[in-house]
């Protein structure tokens, strides 16, 4: 069967699109190509989302700081440090999930694992059984703009 969660649009688009907005920015600073994996399952009653790309790594420092407020890496290019400390927000207090980042190579990779609870609220339980069929989310067609 299928598994729902209830999210908001909005939401579950910042947690994207940050996520892969950083890899873009720091991962793959100064080079023209790279991987950035996707991945979304279940694990028990929650719903696991994962970017994980192949870029340039991070420190110790800049992992255990990497959610903070105003932490960046990127002051001298215009970063703000507010994107993933956004993501944490909508994660933790908006879905009631978590997120951590590890490593395989501290020069070679991150992944970023959400992990939140499935599971509708009433309304949107009514929705679902209105449908005959439910349709799969239709993914982004442009490609990213720098």
């Amino acid at each position: 069967g299928s598994t729902y969660v209830h999210v908001t649009p909005n939401h579950i688009w910042q947690v994207a699109s940050n996520l892969v907005l950083n890899a873009v920015r720091h991962a793959f600073k100064d080079r023209t190509e790279g991987t950035i994996n996707i991945e979304v399952g279940e694990m028990g009653d929650n719903v696991i989302f994962s970017v994980e790309d192949d870029g340039h790594g991070m420190d110790e420092e800049t992992m255990k700081k990497c959610f903070d407020p105003f932490y960046t890496t990127a002051k001298l290019t215009g970063g703000s440090g507010l994107g993933l400390s956004i993501v944490h927000s909508l994660i933790t207090e908006g879905l009631g999930g978590s997120i951590d980042v590890e490593y395989k190579n501290r020069e070679k990779g991150v992944k970023f694992m959400v992990i939140f609870p499935s599971g509708l609220d009433d309304e949107q339980v009514a929705s679902v059984e209105e449908q005959d069929e439910v349709k799969p989310v239709q993914g982004l067609t442009e490609p990213l703009e720098e």
